[in-house]
């Protein structure tokens, strides 16, 4: 359940790794909750959040900079319009504005919009590796256990309730596709081992209910 108990001591700690005052963190955290916590995000809410920390945390020491793939996973997803098409780069914008008044050094600043960027099109290159952390922990839940998983797409579905059924299927169908094209979901070793199969699984057997649903 998405509750700020669950999410503020990690938020707290990330505050003190990074040098942010706590005046300045307790801030940032009712911004963050703010967002995260509102009753429209049935999926890219602070569950979501915790849950691509959680993916993260054992890899970090692996990547280039990892306070930089922390601060992104926490702001990634803070603009959420399912309506609009630029919420990552809104996102990106927002953690650099917020992070730069918090007096972040504005090569770590940088270096977290830029990482938010990249999940808008999710592809990173394989030298990046505060890049390639970043997509497949957000992407982890593509590879999640199937019930797991399904309540992840009715998550999904009722963040786009506005779209009739038709559409939905449509689109929905062509983004799961565009997946499933890819020569790899994961890049990290460790989470293209253990998720990229059980994902491609997900994602076909997803696409084979929206067309049946649709015959």
């Amino acid at each position: 359940m998405n509750t700020p108990e669950t999410g503020e001591p990690a938020w707290n700690l990330l505050c003190q790794q990074v040098g942010i005052a706590a005046a300045t963190c307790t801030s940032l955290w009712y911004s963050l909750s703010t967002h995260y916590l509102a009753p429209n995000r049935f999926y890219h809410n602070l569950n979501h959040i915790l849950a691509c920390l959680d993916m993260a945390h054992p890899y970090l020491p692996q990547t280039q900079d990892p306070l930089a793939v922390q601060l992104a996973i926490w702001f990634h997803d803070i603009i959420y319009d399912p309506r609009a098409a630029n919420n990552e780069s809104e996102s990106a914008l927002f953690a650099s504005s917020s992070l730069n008044q918090a007096g972040v050094p504005w090569p770590l600043v940088q270096e977290v919009q830029r990482l938010i960027v990249l999940t808008a099109t999710h592809q990173a290159e394989a030298g990046d590796t505060n890049g390639c952390l970043l997509l497949d922990a957000d992407l982890a839940i593509l590879g999640a256990a199937a019930d797991e998983y399904q309540r992840y797409a009715q998550a999904i579905r009722q963040e786009y309730a506005w779209v009739d059924e038709a559409s939905y299927r449509q689109g929905r169908g062509r983004v799961l596709e565009q997946f499933l094209r890819r020569e790899r979901l994961y890049q990290t070793r460790p989470l293209y081992e253990r998720l990229e199969a059980p994902a491609r699984i997900n994602l076909r057997q997803e696409l084979a209910q929206l067309r049946l649903s649709a015959a």
